[in-house]
């Protein structure tokens, strides 16, 4: 089943500032990050889960 995961290299999310359309294993993982909150609408582009997860963030912020 590992042959099926394409290796993430975390160090390269570092030097990452703005989201991936696309992409959301990255987005989910920018968010987690703490990335810029102007940057969320963009992150969560057809990701539900992900607008639900920082609705329930703002909301308990």
């Amino acid at each position: 089943m590992s042959e099926l995961l394409d290796p993430l290299e975390l160090p390269k999310l570092e030097q990452m500032t703005t989201p991936l359309e696309g992409s959301p294993l990255i987005n989910w993982l920018l968010f987690l990050k703490g990335t810029d909150p102007s940057h969320w609408e963009v992150l969560s582009m057809n990701e539900p889960e992900l607008k639900k997860a920082m609705t329930t963030l703002e909301f308990l912020s």
